[in-house]
């Protein structure tokens, strides 16, 4: 599986939202449980590489080629680990020889 390479600046959002089964049972008494083994898969926002021009050709030519569904794998800082994920959508703003991508990664098994 290839992986992110790229430099990310700080700043980006790891959300986390939890899938599980909620049973109402009545009273207002609830049974919680997970929904599966892997329940809690992450969504990371606002991921920044600010790149010159042929570092930004190979990232557009990276996340093209997957086409916003294939997943490869990401070191997450604020996760502390390796992380499978997609990108479904980036964009990109070009200043002078300096383009900045914004991108959103969710994790996949």
């Amino acid at each position: 599986m290839e992986r992110f390479n790229w430099a990310v600046q700080g700043g980006y959002s790891v959300s986390h939202e939890p899938n599980i089964i909620n049973n109402e049972l009545g009273d207002g008494y609830s049974q919680r449980a997970p929904k599966g083994l892997n329940h809690d898969l992450v969504n990371i926002s606002g991921i920044r590489c600010i790149c010159n021009s042929s570092n930004a050709k190979s990232l557009r030519a990276f996340l093209s080629k997957r086409g916003g569904y294939q997943a490869f794998l990401w070191y997450c800082s604020q996760e502390d680990r390796d992380v499978k994920v997609y990108c479904p959508s980036w964009s990109s703003t070009q200043n002078g020889g300096i383009t900045t991508f914004t991108m959103t990664f969710k994790e996949v098994l």
